[in-house]
């Protein structure tokens, strides 16, 4: 089983809906609130849980606000990106069950 949860930009973590089977595209374009998304480098862990993150690849182009829980759980996950980069606009995080599971998305 998977496990999403989306962290909107406007700080609130409280969407979280389970599928039995790999998520559906259109999960995510609706929850990103774009058709052009990317998976977040070195966000790999939610929690204690293994996870993939998403993010609208064009949102600091379209002036999305900052998400300030989203880089926290990130910046915990990588440190070495605190200055680098930031992520703005919803992140999408998925957990799963079984880890191996993360490997097809």
């Amino acid at each position: 089983m998977y496990t999403l949860t989306t962290i909107f930009a406007d700080r609130r973590e409280d969407q979280v809906d389970l599928f039995e089977e790999e998520p559906p595209l259109e999960y995510y374009h609706t929850q990103l609130e774009t058709d052009i998304m990317e998976t977040v480098p070195y966000f790999t862990t939610y929690g204690d849980a293994p996870c993939v993150a998403f993010c609208d690849e064009e949102g600091k182009y379209k002036d999305r606000e900052i998400n300030f829980w989203a880089n926290v759980h990130w910046f915990t996950c990588a440190p070495n990106m605190r200055g680098r980069d930031i992520l703005v606009g919803n992140v999408v995080v998925i957990t799963a069950d079984d880890p191996a599971m993360l490997r097809r998305l």
